[in-house]
């Protein structure tokens, strides 16, 4: 190097350790936290905001122009209401490139940053400033024609560059006060690499997110890369992934979204490829899983198109069920709406109806639903074209078909399939909806109106017409009544008469045995631990009506059913209710009140064939009788015990050629030889083999605390009255009834055994446990009488020729 060159190096040095000297005297020199009421003051001035800064600025110069801002804090607009702060902050620019018009930061940490943002009752909240410029307005300014050279120069923006973003331990609050809706971002941490117009910017950050309304609970990750250009409100975002690991109403919970590339080329142009969203959890000791997948989703201005979109969701248990969704041939449009009709004033339920609206349209939508209990499966299939309107949130299935299949081993043939077809409606933000549907099934055809609206408080019309409905085809049937255990012990005076008895006792035996004392308990109203509670219950109102020609359920067979169902205030209405059953017809009423949880039934059923019903519901062909029967019932409560307590209410039949199975009363009584020399006790089992045939019962049950009892019985056959009087109790499941019958015959001279005991009510006690019944005859007293006046003329008839010639009056064969 020259002398002169080593001149002008030394020259150069001692003018570049000049300015850094003058820079740093001027910075000693000036101090910059005078300017802070300034700054506070043109905050306040251009955003109504309060800025306070509880420190001292700092500046340095070497090696970097920094800024060092103490903890700070900004208000909401109008408001002393804290919006954001932080603790500290620094901002380093780089000195030499702003010499270029080249703002270039070196870094920006932000630490222990804080915002608060809040939507209040009255819809205000947190917004854009109000000198916002919109980003078309932006892209038409640069657009606009102007002067040409220098000053096209000095309109371009600078160029600039951030190397480093850091935000440590930030937090974020989001109130909704409407919904009660809390948001919280906190331990938040961001850092990315360059960023600049046209450049990749990987971006990380990790937070830590709660919220209320939903409970959410958790760890939340963001990880991209970003491609963006300001210039032209431009970016792009490649192998993004969302995910949060945490729990939802404290129960498991992992969630992502991913995307291949996302893209944004202006503000009414997006496309994403490769979309996937998955989610897992726990739904109480059961997990589920949701999962949604489409490889193209495209936004160019008006118009809409998506590849196929496929979702999935399960859940696994005893009750595991699935669903799939696809949606194909998926296109969309942005266009304004038609024009309404005046409309009275109503609060606003969906988008404004002058804007432009999104309106989707899948030309093939198919739902599959699966649900499986045990041996048991239900699938339900949906397809046809569906239409959605996204801002005016309405949902359309113009026409559907599709069918539900059922699998159950119980039921005929294993599998029955239910066909389908229809159409719906449904307007979210009107909050109403409509589902049409029909089969033509030979075992099921029918069609159906559903009308629903008033999300808070549901409104439900419906109307059903059913030409045939065979329920059996579709449903197990009722379990058959299992034979009860014969007894173990048999008390020692009855043993030798039940052994003389063969046979086996059952529920199904007995159950004509007490038909003129008992009634089964009514049927329990619905309870908040059974189903449903009743607070939901309350806010429904429900109208409707159905009529089936004929009807099948439980192996019963009715016509020409007719119903009007009503529900409001938590009470339910059907009446009037009536078919024609078996050669007769029933009426009545149903009433179900929910909040007392009481349940009132009345009906009548006229000149009814019992048999052919007991035939086809219980499958037993040895019971008949056919007349009327008026019941009147109500219980409530929300256990067994306290519906059978407070169940109270009549039942009054009249039936002809009646079956009272269990016993043969002839029988029995042709035993009086026996029961005479037996101290004047008879003793048995009820034996469904055996039967009285009646020409006529008629009696009347009353129901209280419990209690069913009967006390006016009458009945006849050819050779015997019958009567009665006792109770059933329905806690224990006990029977204490006793029968009361006389014998008739014609007065002949010669039967004086006959005319002693003709009219004399001979008694015979029916008790014990409905699944044991066991019978006692005591014809001791009734003998005494009988000699009391008759005499001796009879004595030796009723002691020794009584089995004989009793034999002969009932069609008996006893030995002596």
């Amino acid at each position: 190097m020259t002398a002169a060159g080593r001149r002008l190096l030394v020259i150069a040095a001692a003018l570049a350790a000049f300015v850094a000297l003058a820079a740093a005297v001027a910075i000693a020199l000036v101090d910059v936290n005078r300017y802070k009421p300034e700054i506070a003051a043109a905050v306040r001035k251009h955003t109504g905001r309060t800025l306070q800064m509880k420190g001292d600025l700092g500046l340095s110069i070497f090696p970097t122009l920094a800024i060092d801002l103490p903890a700070s804090s900004l208000s909401a607009r109008d408001s002393d209401a804290e919006f954001l702060g932080f603790a500290s902050a620094r901002i380093a620019i780089a000195l030499l490139p702003l010499l270029r018009q080249k703002v270039v930061i070196e870094s920006i940490d932000l630490r222990q940053a804080r915002a608060t943002m809040s939507t209040h009752r009255d819809g205000s909240g947190e917004a854009p400033e109000a000198g916002t410029v919109s980003v078309q307005a932006a892209e038409d300014s640069r657009h606009a024609p102007g002067p040409r050279g220098d000053s096209e120069a000095s309109d371009r923006e600078p160029s600039w560059e951030v190397r480093r973003l850091v935000l440590s331990d930030a937090a974020i609050t989001l109130r909704d006060e409407p919904s009660g809706k809390v948001v919280v971002l906190s331990a938040i941490n961001l850092e990315t690499g360059r960023l600049a117009p046209q450049t990749q910017v990987p971006l990380a950050l990790t937070a830590q997110l709660a919220s209320r309304a939903p409970e959410l609970a958790g760890a939340l990750e963001v990880t991209a890369t970003l491609d963006f250009d300001p210039a032209v409100s431009a970016f792009a975002a490649s192998d993004l992934k969302l995910a949060f690991t945490g729990t939802h109403d404290r129960q498991a919970l992992r969630a992502s979204l991913t995307a291949g590339r996302v893209s944004r080329q202006a503000a009414d142009m997006l496309s994403v490829a490769q979309l996937g969203v998955r989610a897992e959890g726990m739904r109480a000791a059961d997990a589920w899983a949701f999962a949604a997948s489409a490889a193209r989703l495209s936004i160019d201005g008006q118009a809409l198109s998506s590849a196929a979109i496929e979702a999935s969701v399960s859940l696994a248990g005893a009750q595991a069920f699935e669903a799939q969704v696809t949606l194909d041939r998926i296109t969309g449009s942005k266009s304004p709406q038609p024009p309404q009709p005046p409309q009275p004033p109503q609060p606003p339920k969906s988008a404004n109806s002058s804007q432009p609206q999104w309106s989707l349209l899948a030309e093939d939508f198919l739902l599959t639903a699966r649900r499986r209990d045990g041996p048991l499966a239900v699938q339900l299939r949906v397809g046809g074209p569906l239409s959605i309107g996204l801002e005016n949130q309405t949902l359309a299935l113009p026409h559907f078909d599709g069918d539900i299949v059922i699998e159950d081993p119980q039921i005929p043939e294993g599998k029955a399939r239910l066909p389908l077809a229809g159409s719906m409606t449904f307007d979210a933000g009107q909050e109403r909806g409509k589902l049409q549907f029909a089969s033509g099934a030979a075992e099921a055809s029918f069609k159906a109106i559903i009308d629903f609206s008033n999300f808070a408080q549901p409104e439900i019309g419906f109307d059903l017409q059913a030409a045939r409905l065979d329920l059996d085809r579709y449903l197990r049937p009722a379990a058959p009544t299992p034979p009860d255990a014969p007894a173990t012990a048999t008390p020692a005076p009855a043993r030798q008469a039940a052994a003389s008895m063969s046979g086996r006792s059952d529920r199904a035996s007995a159950e004509l045995v007490r038909v003129a004392a008992a009634n089964p308990a009514p049927a329990a109203p619905p309870t908040a631990r059974d189903g449903a509670s009743s607070s939901p219950w309350r806010k429904l109102r429900v109208d409707g009506r159905l009529q089936i020609e004929e009807l099948q359920a439980r192996g019963m067979k009715a016509t020409v059913v007719r119903a009007s169902v009503h529900n409001a205030a938590g009470r339910t209405v059907i009446a009037p209710l009536s078919a024609g059953l078996y050669g007769g017809k029933m009426g009545g009423d149903l009433t179900l009140e929910a909040p007392e949880k009481r349940l009132s039934l009345k009906m009548s059923l006229t000149d009814v064939d019992f048999g052919a019903m007991a035939r086809d519901a219980l499958a037993r062909s040895d019971l008949s009788g056919r007349g009327n029967v008026d019941l009147a019932l109500s219980a409530a409560g929300e256990s067994r015990a306290e519906r059978i307590r407070s169940a109270q209410g009549t039942a009054r039949f009249a039936l002809r050629d009646v079956a009272l199975v269990g016993i043969d009363l002839s029988a029995v009584i042709g035993e009086v030889q026996a029961a005479l020399r037996g101290g004047g006790t008879q003793l048995g089992r009820i034996d469904r083999s055996r039967r009285t045939l009646l020409s006529r019962l008629s009696g009347s049950v009353k129901l209280a605390n419990g209690i069913a009892r009967n006390d006016d019985l009458d009945g006849m056959a050819p050779r015997l009255l019958l009567g009665g009087q006792g109770q059933y109790d329905l806690f224990s499941d006990k029977l204490d009834y006793t029968l009361r019958v006389a014998m008739t015959a014609d007065r002949r001279p010669s039967s004086k055994l006959l005319r002693a005991l003709d009219g004399f009510p001979v008694p015979v006690q029916v008790s014990g446990p409905a699944n044991d019944l066991r019978y006692s005859i005591s014809l001791k007293d009734v003998a005494a009488d009988a000699l009391a006046r008759h005499g001796a003329d009879v004595r030796d008839a009723l002691v020794e020729k009584a089995e004989e010639f009793l034999g002969k009056l009932f069609g008996g064969s006893r030995k002596k």
